[in-house]
């Protein structure tokens, strides 16, 4: 195989990454590891991959035959959906992925040997099998949570505040603000990204803050 690398994601500025630093460079002495670089660390929401030195390293470094470890799948990233398709293009690349809390994909290999190469694939596989059944729950759950909400505004007779249903979506509304929770955006860019209005954007937070009380306090801590 090529090069090792290992990337850590952490939400905010304020959450320490040491716990994970700790678990990759652990894992890397037990087996005898060495990293071509220190380990890439993002500061950022897992709901987004658009991320600095993730991009750097799946663009322009990981090549076909190196290895990426992470400590842990969230780390990756915490939409399924879009983390199927981030581990497609690492098999699909010929690029080894070790997720140190799932130890199949972390065992020792001899990728000489047809068995092992077999092996190896169908790990990968079983892998994403299971990615993609996560992927399929939390859709239905999202849709189920959508499905309740409206429900709700139209028992408390407010759908009509709700202005133009699809005004934004409701994904991209929650990407976009818990931005905004962390920091990292001022509400008027996330107006301006969101391209909605301002009475728009405050239901929606609102809705949110109904949905999520426990993301405000902490935000708020």
């Amino acid at each position: 195989m090529g090069n090792y690398y290992a990337y850590h994601r952490i939400s905010t500025v304020s959450q320490s990454e040491s716990r994970g630093l700790l678990i990759i460079n652990n894992f890397c002495k037990e087996r005898g590891i060495t990293l071509a670089h220190d380990v890439f660390v993002d500061k950022m929401s897992g709901r987004t991959f658009d991320r600095p030195y993730y991009k750097t390293l799946k663009e322009a470094i990981l090549r076909s035959g190196d290895t990426i470890i992470f400590s842990e799948l969230d780390r990756v990233g915490r939409d399924y959906n879009q983390l199927l398709k981030e581990l497609e293009f690492f098999r699909d690349n010929n690029i080894r992925v070790m997720i140190i809390e799932i130890p199949t994909t972390t065992i020792e290999m001899d990728f000489e040997s047809p068995l092992h190469k077999m092996l190896f694939e169908c790990i990968q596989n079983l892998t994403l099998d299971l990615l993609s059944v996560f992927a399929s729950v939390e859709n239905t759950k999202r849709s189920e949570r959508q499905r309740m909400g409206l429900i709700s505004l139209k028992e408390r007779g407010e759908w009509d505040k709700m202005g133009r249903p699809h005004a934004c979506e409701w994904d991209k509304f929650t990407e976009t603000f818990e931005r905004v929770l962390q920091g990292a955006l001022k509400p008027f860019d996330a107006i301006r990204e969101l391209e909605i209005s301002v009475p728009t954007y405050y239901r929606y937070k609102k809705q949110y803050e109904q949905e999520h009380p426990e993301k405000i306090s902490v935000s708020q801590q």
